[in-house]
């Protein structure tokens, strides 16, 4: 009989092996790290970090890929299949055992990427992690201030981590093929965020509103998402040395936190 497993989530499962090794070794794994594995599918990461002697926790929603994992490593001791929806879990009760600074790794479904990143970036308990996503957020996550790509996102993650892309991976490496590129993504926690740890409201407040309408100058948009006079917005933004023409995508991360400070009448 053949099962056809993962159908109830529309994965695309990564079938090629070289391509495997390659994100799995990104993540520089030495014997005994602990590692958390997101979205586990067939197993073709699996595989490679537990010949690689990690500790590895998987977290797969699917039912019957779940229990697919969990009989086909019941050998390993160091193996736990958590059958979960990730966005569910509590951090790090729920990950039981697995302690230390953790490396992560996925291959994230991209319709629920940005909240999956949200949740690893908001917690402390992770040293590393390695994901292929959509090329389109692998280049929005690792873009620099004047690219087209620049958005809340890019903003939202380099605030609270470093980002470096790493490679492409053609459609033809997945089974079904997808019909978009995808890419490799490496982030690194920050030893602090670039924000105080009670900016952390305002700063994300700032962000969005001068994204808001991104084809408008900075000032207009965060006066109408602020629900602040135009000159204070152009206020702000000379304190800052920004030009009050200028548009979102030309602002650092570091100018968003000085931005966010001074519209909100911190020091």
């Amino acid at each position: 009989m053949i099962i056809n497993m993962g159908t109830r989530y529309s994965q695309n499962f990564l079938v090629q092996s070289s391509i495997a090794q390659k994100i799995v070794g990104e993540l520089g794994i030495k014997p005994g790290d602990s590692v958390l594995e997101i979205g586990p599918g067939r197993g073709i990461l699996t595989d490679i970090l537990l010949r690689e002697n990690a500790r590895l926790t998987v977290v797969e929603i699917d039912s019957l890929l779940a229990e697919t994992l969990s009989k086909k490593w019941a050998a390993h001791a160091s193996f736990r299949v958590i059958h979960s929806d990730f966005l569910d879990m509590k951090l790090p009760q729920d990950l039981g055992d697995l302690n230390g600074k953790i490396k992560i790794i996925g291959n994230l479904p991209y319709a629920v990427t940005s909240p999956i990143l949200q949740k690893i970036l908001e917690w402390s308990g992770w040293d590393l992690a390695v994901f292929m996503v959509q090329k389109e957020v692998a280049d929005r996550i690792c873009s620099a201030p004047g690219s087209k790509d620049y958005s809340v996102l890019t903003v939202s993650v380099q605030s609270r981590s470093s980002a470096e892309k790493t490679f492409n991976v053609a459609p033809g490496a997945f089974k079904p093929p997808p019909k978009v590129m995808s890419s490799v993504i490496r982030l690194k926690p920050l030893a602090e965020p670039r924000f105080a740890p009670d900016e952390e409201g305002i700063f994300f407040a700032t962000a969005k509103a001068a994204f808001a309408q991104r084809r408008k100058m900075a000032a207009n948009s965060l006066a109408n998402s602020l629900k602040i006079s135009a000159e204070s917005a152009r206020s702000a933004l000379l304190r800052c040395g920004l030009s009050p023409t200028a548009r979102a995508e030309t602002f650092s991360v570091d100018d968003f936190a000085r931005l966010a400070r001074i519209l909100h009448g911190r020091p």
